[in-house]
């Protein structure tokens, strides 16, 4: 009539160790799946940075091939400083040493070319005075000007890297 203590206790104690096994196993389910998300968005942030790398490196070509000629690295054509400002700023945001070095360089004869203007230089857009085509045009403007000077403090130091 009277079922043993020693019957209960057994069922108790292989219900407890079945839900200790849950337990581990939802534990273990659960690590697995915040693992695969950290592995997912890491993969994914890395492919966003290589896109956006490759996207800046495109733009940076070919406004520079319309710029400049591919044979002697002259400058054939000039655009507002601002959107060299600009290119540069993104240019300098994805720099690699190794990958960047000929890039680098044409920015550098532009931007010197731009500060060396003839007579005879070409604006590739129609209404852009001298004063807007040389780079130092842009630290005349107070929302960039200090921004600009970090900018060049930047490019001069890359250049002093690359002298080495």
């Amino acid at each position: 009539m009277f079922t043993s203590a020693k019957g209960v206790s057994d069922e108790r104690q292989e219900f407890l160790e079945s839900a200790k096994a849950h337990r581990i196993e939802r534990e273990s389910h659960r690590r697995l799946h915040h693992s695969s998300t950290l592995i997912q968005s890491v993969v994914r942030g890395f492919l966003t940075r290589r896109r956006l790398q490759n996207e800046i490196r495109r733009e940076f070509d070919e406004l520079m091939a319309q710029l400049m000629d591919t044979n002697d690295d002259t400058v054939v054509q000039y655009v507002d400083a601002i959107r060299i400002y600009e290119l540069i700023r993104k240019f300098m945001f994805i720099l690699d040493t190794n990958k960047d070095d000929k890039r680098f360089e044409r920015m550098c004869k532009y931007m010197i070319a731009t500060m060396n203007l003839t007579d005879n230089c070409r604006p590739l857009e129609d209404g852009l005075e001298r004063r807007q085509i040389t780079y130092v045009s842009v630290v005349f403007n107070k929302q960039m000007a200090v921004q600009w000077i970090q900018q060049l403090k930047t490019v001069l130091w890359k250049c002093c890297q690359y002298l080495k």
